[in-house]
């Protein structure tokens, strides 16, 4: 039972607008139209929710025809008219004793004549035809198993078995409130099938995106209800390995240029225009032997040094404002190497993301073959 507090509106005060919040007044409370009911802990929401239960079996409130007065719902309601929400199965189990337990306090009130409650007294003011009201109440007390007090999930499962051709469900479901052990299943099955037969070399780059099974499924939670992912730019390239491939073949290329001809690469650029402030015989030296010593690895990894760069053919072309520019096809190997390693790089992220959208398709499909 969803309903909502009227509220006035008052934009007078300089551009902003402020809400005035009507206190709620149970036997007065609007029974029909959307209304919203705002309350902190402890405030008696269920006593209300309880209170408008009441009011709604009885038919009670004002109904003149007048929208701004009347309070009344249209027509007296059955139990199994009104729906009651709530969000755990302890929450629904106290509301149903709670709310039976009121009507059957209002029924024996009625019957004597008199309450201490306020409500339940002004209930026997308002009242009419007071036997008639006390079947009702009876009626309804021996139809609170009946009662449509759900929680959200168990609300939305009988909908959908009770709208199973509307839906396109199936006419038995089986309500799955935690769906980890299935997500931890999933999520292995997922990394023996794709990342057992990879080499170690991918094996490590892997694992620098999830470290095992459940880092993956962590960080694909948040992604399992949505149908609407869009990658951008579109992927086309799916050979994860292939890419690796492609980026540590061309490393190897420079490495090997790199050290056939390393004793000539410093005397080309000291004797040509190059700035010596950025190419100073302090940084030189440092630069040619950082890169000297990464040449001499059999690193697997697509990572190169930073200073690699400092020897690419644009690099050099920028750096050199007057004079001869120095040239060497390694040089020119390194500008072509970088751009490809970065471009490499850049795509083993995007395939990261692919992955990602991937393993949560797998996921989402083994949960709903589950269910």
């Amino acid at each position: 039972m969803t309903d909502t507090n009227q509220t006035n509106i008052d934009s007078n005060i300089t551009n902003k607008t402020k809400i005035l919040v009507t206190p709620l007044k149970p036997l007065t409370f609007p029974l029909f139209g959307r209304r919203l009911i705002e309350a902190s802990a402890g405030t008696g929401k269920t006593y209300t929710i309880a209170s408008l239960f009441i009011r709604l079996l009885l038919g009670h409130g004002t109904s003149a025809g007048d929208k701004d007065n009347d309070t009344a719902h249209q027509s007296p309601l059955t139990v199994d008219k009104i729906l009651v929400v709530t969000f755990t199965e302890a929450a629904t189990a106290e509301l149903r004793s709670r709310i039976r337990e009121r009507i059957r306090e209002t029924r024996l009130a009625f019957i004597a004549g008199k309450s201490k409650d306020d409500f339940c007294q002004q209930l026997m003011t308002d009242s009419v035809n007071l036997e008639h009201d006390i079947r009702l109440l009876r009626f309804a007390e021996l139809q609170m198993d009946e009662a449509a007090i759900f929680t959200i999930h168990g609300f939305c499962q009988r909908m959908l078995q009770q709208n199973a051709f509307e839906s396109g469900s199936l006419f038995q479901q089986t309500l799955l409130e935690d769906d980890s052990d299935i997500l931890s299943q999933a999520c292995n099955d997922f990394w023996r099938a794709h990342f057992y037969q990879l080499s170690a070399p991918l094996t490590e780059i892997i694992y620098d995106y999830w470290s095992h099974p459940d880092a993956l499924k962590k960080e694909l939670q948040q992604w399992l209800s949505r149908n609407d992912l869009t990658f951008i730019p579109t992927i086309t390239d799916f050979d994860f390995e292939a890419k690796y491939e492609r980026g540590l073949s061309a490393i190897n290329q420079v490495k090997q240029a790199w050290l056939k001809d390393m004793d000539d690469y410093q005397d080309i650029i000291v004797h040509s225009g190059i700035d010596k402030r950025s190419f100073s015989k302090k940084n030189l030296p440092n630069w040619f032997g950082q890169v000297s010593a990464w040449a001499l690895t059999t690193d697997l990894s697509l990572n190169v040094p930073n200073n690699l760069f400092k020897f690419s053919q644009t690099e050099l072309n920028e750096k050199t404002k007057k004079g001869a520019v120095p040239t060497h096809p390694t040089f020119v190997l390194i500008a072509v190497v970088f751009y490809l390693t970065s471009k490499v790089r850049r795509l083993m992220i995007e395939q990261k993301q692919l992955m990602t959208y991937r393993q949560s398709k797998y996921l989402s499909l083994r949960i709903i073959q589950h269910q």
